[in-house]
């Protein structure tokens, strides 16, 4: 926590969380690989939701050559406050909707493609009434255009 909030620059507050119990981690079942589906004609791009969730990936943002713990603490928490600034600050910029809550997490990817050491980030964000976009424009972070799902 402490790398996370000198990169940040100011300290965690979890005063309004509520007490959770700890729980242990949910097991990992790998799906069958499926054959590929033959491509279908692109369908117009439309959210038209409140709650929209946002996928993010790079390949750029994780180092292959460092440990995750090593890569979290020179570049990971780095990656994290740009992103937290992005939905915290510059995301409202981009709306007339007010945004109510807003939920992120860093994903270490465990089955990248040929074992590629990987992580991807997602959003979760809510806003005061439905939002109506045809682009992804105005949802880019670090230059990467989302997978959405509304």
């Amino acid at each position: 926590m402490k790398q996370y909030e000198t990169a940040v620059g100011k300290a965690l507050d979890f005063s309004d969380a509520a007490e959770a119990p700890a729980v242990a981690a949910l097991p990992v079942h790998e799906e069958p690989s499926q054959p590929a589906q033959p491509s279908q004609p692109s369908q117009p791009f439309r959210i038209h939701g409140a709650d929209v969730q946002l996928t993010f990936n790079k390949s750029s943002w994780r180092s292959q050559t460092q440990t995750t713990a090593d890569w979290f603490a020179s570049q990971g928490v780095r990656l994290v406050a740009s992103f937290q600034t992005w939905a915290l600050e510059t995301l409202k910029q981009k709306f007339q909707e007010p945004i109510l809550h807003v939920s992120l997490t860093l994903e270490e990817s465990c089955h990248a493609a040929g074992g590629a050491r990987r992580v991807h980030l997602h959003a979760q964000i809510t806003f005061a009434r439905r939002i109506d976009r045809t682009s992804v424009t105005d949802f880019m972070f670090d230059g990467v255009k989302p997978h959405v799902a509304a």
